[in-house]
């Protein structure tokens, strides 16, 4: 009776070692990590411990990774647009899944809110973000939205402030002009800081060095009047080009919209009117 007994008693211990783990869940302790660091980020509070060292995020793109430190001044450079921003309470939904490969993963689908300066707009952005999770640790972050409504109302208070500027006197509106891509020269304020000047140098000197090398040919109407400024995710943004030739028109915006600079552009969300002209090389 004792031997049938401790037989029984293995064979629901096996039974029990072989339950797969869980697949899909809804209530995990990986799930209540994501929702703290959702938490922490709405308190501004940037704590990624529970983040690998080694962990790479991901937001709108597959190919350009964030490591921890850009992480962080990606976020604290965005906050210089807002007024105030969060993720809602209302209608979070998370939950955890284990792929056929073993990989651990936490999907949340959120609405973020921000309120722009300065405008004090509010906008609202649909968020999904999910996080994989390895030993305990968050090893890769992704987020994908769509933000073209943000950058339009950025855009319009960018253009509204261009007007402001235009109308207060000349002095304003020539800062950071340009002559031609090949010979590149500003005219900054004189009132500006060293590291302001040093900034709107650069800024021209980049621009000078992407519009080298056109795929057109040019002639003496490859020119135009450039508007730009750069956004709080130091992207170089167009907001227009003034030009009588299509192809001027065409090669700017390919070259310089959504240019990520490779230095942190301290004078952003200013407007900067760039006068071109195209040559070749």
């Amino acid at each position: 009776m004792k031997t049938k007994l401790v037989l029984v008693m293995l064979a629901i211990s096996l039974t029990a070692c072989q339950q797969p783990k869980e697949r899909y869940t809804q209530q995990s302790p990986e799930i209540d990590v994501v929702k703290t660091l959702i938490s922490e980020y709405n308190a501004k509070n940037y704590d990624f411990s529970a983040m690998a060292d080694t962990c790479k995020t991901y937001f709108n793109s597959k190919t350009k990774a964030m490591s921890n430190d850009e992480l962080l001044a990606y976020h604290k450079g965005n906050e210089a647009n807002y007024s105030s921003r969060k993720f809602l309470d209302k209608d979070q939904e998370y939950e955890m899944v284990v792929t056929d490969d073993g990989e651990t993963w936490v999907n949340c689908w959120l609405d973020w809110q921000c309120k722009l300066k300065g405008s004090e707009q509010v906008v609202d952005v649909p968020v999904h973000l999910t996080y994989r999770f390895a030993e305990g640790k968050i090893v890769r972050q992704v987020g994908m939205w769509n933000s073209s409504e943000v950058i339009a109302a950025m855009q319009k208070m960018a253009s509204a402030s261009s007007g402001d500027s235009a109308s207060a006197g000349s002095e304003e509106s020539d800062r950071a002009q340009v002559q031609q891509v090949s010979e590149i020269k500003e005219m900054p304020k004189a009132s500006m800081s060293d590291s302001a000047k040093k900034d709107e140098q650069d800024l021209s000197e980049t621009i000078g060095e992407l519009l080298r090398n056109p795929d057109f040919a040019v002639d003496e109407n490859s020119k135009g009047q450039v508007r730009l400024t750069v956004n709080s995710a130091n992207q170089i943004i167009v907001l227009g080009i003034e030009t009588e030739n299509a192809d001027v028109k065409k090669f700017v915006q390919d070259r310089l919209n959504y240019h990520q600079l490779d230095f942190d552009f301290s004078e952003k969300m200013k407007v900067y009117t760039i006068a071109v002209k195209i040559q070749s090389s």
